[in-house]
């Protein structure tokens, strides 16, 4: 079970809305950190595994500022 989750935004949690509170309460408004257990996650392409890793936390935070993006 432990090795068996998947993404953020993969279940049925509303993280979005518990994320913003647990931020707000904390009084972070930079980065999150996330760490996931999931061996089909580990054994991912690493370039698919940020591409996926990016779209769900956006889908889950908001916008991910990315250093170096936009900077053409």
């Amino acid at each position: 079970m432990l090795l068996g989750r998947g993404h953020p935004g993969d279940g049925a949690i509303d993280l979005k809305s518990i994320s913003a509170r647990v931020l707000a309460a904390a009084g972070q408004d930079g980065f999150a950190e996330v760490e996931i257990f999931s061996q089909r996650v580990r054994d991912a392409p690493p370039g698919e595994l940020a591409a996926t890793g990016q779209e769900r936390l956006a889908r889950v935070l908001g916008p991910v500022p990315w250093p170096g993006a936009g900077t053409g």
